[in-house]
């Protein structure tokens, strides 16, 4: 009786752990409703209740929840010990997570448990401080920059827009037709059903959003040899699709826990950036990791909630084929697609 005691309140203690690392992220709700976790130990199982300005917990399991989420494989502990890298896109996560109901109340609860590093919140500090000293009032052109000049930008968390460096990629002769004639039967997104012609078809509103390039592009659109030889890239992403309106980002608002190069190749892709001083008046979500989301955008605007939005002033850039945007640390942007677009972006690491 004492062991099933120990293991009874063990399984509490995780429960409890993980529900006040939701509590700790919680400023407000995206989506309301009652989300049922589950995990292997049945002892583990809790309740949720997702009000517009709280959360309520309760042990055991509810009739009737808006959403399930079925945890394998000690994920209700590695989601607060890792919450400094959780993401739901991730297959060390997402293969060890089962969603039903309504996704977007479940996706929303599990993202509550993110938090930066140490790391990251020291340059956020040093973007902030830059741009402040330093303001921006525009992004320089440059056409086939050296590695010098690219680092020293990087250095300076100052964004540029680089032209000359995608030649070898051939951008003239890839367009939505010419991808699909030559990738469309190829899966887009992992773990998505979908295929590149889903994602290029006329009037078609799916955007990848950031998903892993797929080794058959990767074959072909190789990391351009002036970013490779100037600063180490990651995985690249691939960004894919279109809008069905010019007024809707597929991209909101948000800032990256790193630098990135946007390489673009088809249509015209247009971003407005907010330099890191203007972060107080952008609304940012509090529970955050290797990205940091906001609660507003020129396409989501709430003057009664976010009034200081009202204030924020950025910078238009449109891209067109060929171009390359580099996003410095910190610099908050949304995106919108014009036209069927594609990009390729390249993170670098912060020093």
């Amino acid at each position: 009786m004492l062991r099933e005691d120990a293991m009874g309140t063990g399984s509490r203690d995780a429960s409890h752990s993980l529900f006040e690392a939701f509590r700790g992220g919680f400023e407000r709700a995206l989506a309301t409703g009652v989300v049922q976790v589950l995990s292997e130990d049945p002892q583990l199982a809790f309740v949720v209740t997702v009000n517009e300005s709280d959360l309520a917990y309760s042990e055991g399991t509810a009739e009737s929840p808006t959403s399930t989420i079925t945890m394998r494989d000690g994920v209700i502990h590695d989601l607060v010990s890792n919450a400094e890298v959780y993401d739901s896109r991730v297959v060390t996560f997402s293969s060890r997570l089962s969603l039903t109901g309504d996704k977007k109340l479940a996706n929303f609860l599990l993202n509550l448990v993110m938090r930066p590093t140490a790391a990251v919140r020291r340059h956020f500090e040093v973007a902030r401080d830059l741009a402040t000293m330093h303001p921006i009032a525009d992004v320089e052109s440059v056409h086939c920059p050296n590695g010098q000049i690219l680092r020293q930008a990087l250095a300076d968390f100052r964004p540029l827009l680089i032209s000359g460096i995608l030649d070898e990629w051939e951008v003239s002769s890839w367009n939505p037709k010419s991808l699909e004639s030559h990738f469309g039967r190829y899966q887009a997104v992992s773990y998505l059903p979908w295929t590149i012609r889903n994602y290029t078809m006329r009037d078609a509103p799916k955007y990848s959003g950031g998903a892993g390039l797929p080794g058959a592009l990767a074959a072909h659109f190789r990391p351009p040899s002036a970013l490779q030889s100037a600063v180490p890239l990651g995985f690249p992403q691939l960004w894919l699709g279109s809008s069905q309106s010019e007024a809707k980002t597929v991209t909101g608002m948000h800032a990256d826990c790193l630098h990135g190069f946007l390489c673009h190749v088809f249509g015209r892709k247009k971003l407005l950036l907010y330099s890191p001083d203007q972060e107080q008046l952008l609304y940012p979500f509090r529970a955050f990791n290797m990205y940091r989301a906001c609660w507003t955008g020129p396409d989501v605007m709430d003057d009664e909630r976010y009034p200081l939005f009202r204030q924020a002033r950025p910078i238009e850039i449109t891209l067109h084929a060929g171009d390359v945007l580099l996003i410095p640390f910190g610099w908050y942007h949304c995106v919108y697609a014009l036209d069927p677009v594609m990009s390729i972006s390249y993170p670098v690491e912060v020093s």
